[in-house]
């Protein structure tokens, strides 16, 4: 099974609901539209705007969904809550997934790159990347973006932003976090992404 295929399957087991927010979803809309095109509509909660046409049933509004005093003022709660592949860009990824919770009122899919439990001491225990020397950085860049900063290394500790990597979550922390704020975890995906990481994901219900 592929990341993408994970993701859809686990959005498959939420459909339709009557509306969907998306957090994040700007740069990758094809959750988005598979949910619209299944009769679900999507608003889409993101900084960012969708590089290419969305279906007419999907909306976006553009803002930080990490501010929760913003997502007060932008949008309502709705039945389902999408939440793939950005807690690990975030500063306070539980804060901002508490807050990302709270607007979602039946269920939630959430999935993202997440540190292999090997490589995880002990394996609840979350990396913050930027601290890692460089001369270990090598062991945790994932293959496909080895390189990127060349001699500066991957994880930055002087210039590091929410569009960087900045956490290495294991997925034992994630589910505890899920299940923590009252979700019952209904179904997982686990699929090998790179050396040193999977890509984890569940589906959620209150």
């Amino acid at each position: 099974m592929d990341i993408t295929k994970a993701k859809l399957d686990l959005l498959d087991m939420t459909l339709p609901a009557a509306i969907a927010l998306d957090f994040g979803g700007a740069r990758h809309t094809a959750y988005a539209e598979h949910c619209a095109a299944r009769g679900t509509p999507v608003t889409i909660v993101d900084a960012n705007i969708p590089r290419v046409p969305i279906a007419p049933s999907i909306t976006v509004v553009r803002g930080n969904f990490a501010d929760a005093g913003f997502l007060r003022g932008a949008v309502k709660p709705a039945e389902l809550g999408i939440m793939y592949d950005i807690l690990l860009h975030q500063y306070g990824p539980l804060d901002t997934l508490r807050l990302m919770l709270a607007y979602a009122s039946d269920a939630v899919c959430i999935g993202q790159p997440c540190l292999s439990p090997a490589r995880s001491s002990p394996e609840e225990s979350m990396v913050f990347l930027p601290a890692v020397p460089l001369h270990r950085q090598a062991d945790l860049v994932p293959r496909f973006q080895d390189g990127i900063y060349g001699d500066k290394g991957f994880f930055q500790p002087d210039a590091y932003t929410c569009a960087q990597w900045l956490w290495g979550i294991p997925p034992a922390l994630l589910r505890c976090w899920v299940e923590r704020e009252g979700w019952t975890i209904a179904a997982e995906r686990t699929v090998p992404y790179s050396p040193g990481w999977v890509w984890w994901g569940c589906y959620a219900t209150r």
